[in-house]
């Protein structure tokens, strides 16, 4: 469990992965996908992370900005023998609230 400070914006950002939800994929095949964050919240807000729980294997790219709308990171995954059968992520995107000084002389 993480715990998180409350959301600077009233709408969460969403997340979604390219393609079907239920993707078959043979063992030793090597499955590539983006996982997408879109930050509903303005440009005074951005997304720092796309945290995820994942299964063995899993590997992630750095978060990529696409514009202050979207983000992504790229999964890759080759299964094993030993990981027959149905494997579950969970995503969340995590932002932050870019604050904007005025300096006064």
């Amino acid at each position: 469990m993480k715990v998180i400070t409350p959301p600077s914006c009233a709408t969460l950002p969403e997340t979604t992965l390219i393609g079907p939800s239920c993707t078959p994929v043979q063992v030793n095949e090597t499955f590539t996908s983006q996982l997408f964050a879109i930050n509903n919240c303005g440009a005074n807000v951005s997304i720092i992370d796309i945290a995820t729980l994942s299964f063995a294997g899993m590997l992630q790219s750095p978060i990529i900005e696409l514009n202050s709308f979207v983000y992504y990171k790229t999964l890759t995954w080759t299964p094993t023998i030993d990981q027959l059968g149905y494997q579950v992520m969970c995503a969340m995107a995590l932002s932050r609230l870019i604050l904007h000084m005025i300096q006064y002389f």
